[in-house]
């Protein structure tokens, strides 16, 4: 058996939820990160981030999946914040949509 593509992991902490994912984010990976990301913001938490340091390749389905988060941040008002890969940096800036990037 293979390895997954994507392994996301959730941690909550008190009004925050950071979600990690390792790996590749792309159409047959993003519903992993859609479905973990549901866990994450229930409850609205008051800060997500978006740990995406690992994550070695993402294509559009997955940068749509990362924007749709972005957008339950900021429709509930919580602090958003994406650590991206260089591989991510790089499709953001390509696409030209806005995100709050760390570093």
């Amino acid at each position: 058996m293979s390895a997954p593509i994507l392994t996301v992991t959730v941690d909550r902490s008190g009004s925050a939820s950071a979600i990690r994912c390792t790996g590749e984010i792309d159409l047959s990976s993003a519903p992993d990160l859609d479905r973990e990301a549901d866990r994450a913001l229930e409850g609205s938490p008051a800060r997500i981030e978006l740990d995406l340091r690992a994550v070695e390749f993402i294509d559009s389905s997955g940068l749509a999946c990362v924007l749709r988060i972005a957008e339950h941040a900021r429709s509930t008002g919580a602090e958003f914040v994406v650590l991206p890969s260089d591989q991510v940096r790089r499709l953001v800036q390509l696409s030209g949509v806005e995100l709050p990037l760390a570093g």
